[in-house]
């Protein structure tokens, strides 16, 4: 089955629609054949079976896209069919196979798939990813018919059936809504999702985005991602959840992906970022196990993924006027959760390079913070392990963040920084893991980590 991970089947498959073209009888003849080898060999099961029957579907389904075929109804039954098999590979084939026979014939297949897509709740996936494929080809051949006539119908109808609380569809739908939009060319399919009422569709809104940065350098270019880029940023400050960390997770992929897009709208974003970093009380809430009471705060892994976008900022952005407001920031971050303050550590043993003389002038306010939290790091013997680790964890970051401070005050004029290193120098608990740190001892950092 390996021989499906690469473009082997797809290309031959192409190779043979090309000489099957030639002659409509030779074409119809093949049709016929590759229908019986899905027969014969779908109920076998074995690898090579399996192999012969989605290599035949990969060659109707290009044979299909090139030309109008003779039985279609039972091409149609039959791929349908096969979204039933109990093959990953099968049923994932089939979608692709009727996505590109329908091509040949948009008239006949599309209404029939548009009105089975409504109904089959559990295969809507795979019917996504058949119009995931009729709509990339049709924008391949610059098809301007096909989007006017079709593009709003099944927009509409994606937007009215799908599950978008499944990952998968989510994201599929978002890559069949890119290809409308641009096959349209009208920026009212995208910004009709960014000022939906839904929340699931405001995060679809978001999937269709990242689907145009994705493939943007095939369909799009960076105005239109740029005109759009607003409304990423109001969703980051959305009222849902969800639909904030999924903002999140499309800016850092726009920032690491291609740091230029976000360069003259930085400013603008850099204060809902840091509004983020912001612990959300409403967020907070108390959960009772028995006699004890745990608070669980639903936005520690927002907070995390802000300070991470920060981290990518400081790095690839000037943020000189705006220093200030990103150490108020960070500090605040030394308060917080150690999943949100390890990031924060890394944070600022880079930051300490590029803007040292606003990190030594809150110095004293880190090294209160250091202490507080190594102190809190100690391990004690009724710990469980799990807690034991997350304690090291902390403290070898805690010191590899002292040592960077330490290296880059080169006057050693801030006492209180000296007084710490000191501190964990003469340290029981923490002069083993400094050692280490000191001498890149990769076994005993194991002990640290």
């Amino acid at each position: 089955m390996q021989c499906l991970n690469g473009s082997y089947f797809v290309t031959s498959s192409k190779c043979i629609c090309l000489v099957l073209l030639r002659s409509r009888k030779l074409m119809d003849e093949y049709l016929v054949k590759f229908i019986s080898l899905i027969e014969q060999h779908k109920r076998l099961g074995n690898d090579k079976s399996i192999c012969i029957a989605l290599f035949s579907l990969l060659c109707i389904g290009e044979i299909g896209s090139q030309n109008k075929v003779s039985n279609e109804e039972l091409l149609f039954c039959l791929l349908t069919d096969l979204f039933h098999c109990n093959i990953s590979e099968g049923k994932i084939t089939s979608a692709i196979s009727l996505g590109a026979l329908s091509c040949g014939h948009v008239e006949y297949f599309l209404p029939k798939i548009l009105s089975v897509f409504q109904y089959e709740k559990n295969m809507q996936s795979l019917y996504l990813r058949t119009l995931k494929e009729i709509t990339t080809r049709c924008l391949e051949k610059e098809s301007r018919s096909f989007f006017q006539c079709y593009a709003e119908d099944i927009q509409t109808l994606v937007l009215k059936s799908c599950d978008f609380s499944q990952e998968e569809q989510k994201t599929l739908a978002g890559d069949v809504i890119f290809r409308l939009w641009v096959g349209h060319k009208s920026t009212s399919f995208i910004l009709s999702l960014f000022e939906s009422s839904s929340s699931e569709v405001r995060e679809l809104a978001l999937a269709v985005f990242l689907s145009a940065f994705s493939n943007g350098k095939e369909h799009t270019n960076k105005e239109l991602l740029t005109q759009h880029l607003g409304k990423v940023f109001l969703l980051a400050a959305d009222s849902q959840l969800s639909v904030r960390k999924r903002a999140f997770s499309v800016i850092s992929t726009l920032i690491y992906g291609d740091p230029p897009l976000l360069e003259s709208c930085i400013d603008k974003f850099l204060p809902l970022l840091l509004k983020q970093t912001l612990v959300d009380e409403t967020l907070i809430k108390e959960v009772h196990m028995g006699p004890f009471v745990h608070r669980k705060d639903d936005g520690v892994e927002l907070r995390k993924a802000a300070y991470e976008i920060l981290r990518a900022v400081i790095e690839n952005y000037d943020i000189s006027d705006s220093l200030s407001l990103v150490m108020t920031s960070l500090l605040q971050g030394l308060k917080d959760d150690d999943d949100v303050k390890l990031i924060v550590y890394r944070i600022l043993r880079r930051a300490v390079q590029i803007f040292p003389q606003e990190i030594y002038k809150n110095i004293e306010k880190i090294v209160e913070n250091l202490i507080a939290t190594l102190k809190k790091s100690i391990i004690k013997k009724d710990d469980v392990q799990s807690e034991a680790n997350k304690k090291k964890e902390v403290v070898c970051s805690a010191i590899k963040l002292v040592l960077a401070l330490k290296d880059h005050d080169v006057s050693g004029k801030h006492k209180k920084l000296e007084e710490l290193l000191s501190g964990i120098r003469q340290s029981v608990h923490f002069k083993k893991i400094l050692e280490a740190l000191r001498h890149e001892d990769t076994r005993a950092l194991q002990y640290s980590q």
